[in-house]
């Protein structure tokens, strides 16, 4: 496949791009974009386990307990006493919330600057053939398959 090579680099990019533009407006609340997904993914589920959002983002336990330690000396989460005690789930605290609301409409107003110069249309099959990468990709790791790639 003769385009993958570019499609590749292309994609890694502007990923990368993206997401260094991320921290600059993170940055003013001493949080990076690794820390935002945590922050998104903690209110997008109310309360959460360190091994869940791991499995999530599809990084290490230890990656994790860094951000949330993190996370929690800025005041931004809280553990809350679950029934398994070997786990106690995370929440965002008062702080975590405002934080939340503030940075989702700064990154909002980013992305809508950076999807306006682009065709709706144009828009909508990416991100349809990107959940589909994605799809497939989860699919092979769920099967631990790497060569078949």
């Amino acid at each position: 496949m003769q385009n993958s090579p570019k499609f590749r680099v292309v994609l890694l990019r502007s990923a990368r791009l993206f997401s260094d533009r991320l921290n600059d407006i993170l940055a003013q609340y001493q949080l990076n974009y690794s820390m935002w997904q945590l922050i998104y993914h903690i209110y997008d589920h109310d309360s959460i386990t360190s091994i869940d959002l791991a499995h999530e983002l599809n990084v290490s336990k230890p990656s994790i307990a860094k951000r949330i330690n993190t996370l929690h000396k800025l005041d931004v989460i809280q553990f809350l006493e679950s029934s398994d005690k070997r786990q106690k789930l995370i929440q965002l605290t008062e702080k975590g919330r405002d934080l939340y609301q503030i940075c989702t409409i700064q990154i909002d107003q980013f992305e809508q600057q950076f999807l306006n110069q682009v065709n709706p249309e144009d828009i909508a099959q990416s991100a349809e053939t990107l959940q589909l990468f994605l799809s497939i990709l989860e699919h092979y790791k769920s099967l631990n398959i790497v060569e078949e790639l």
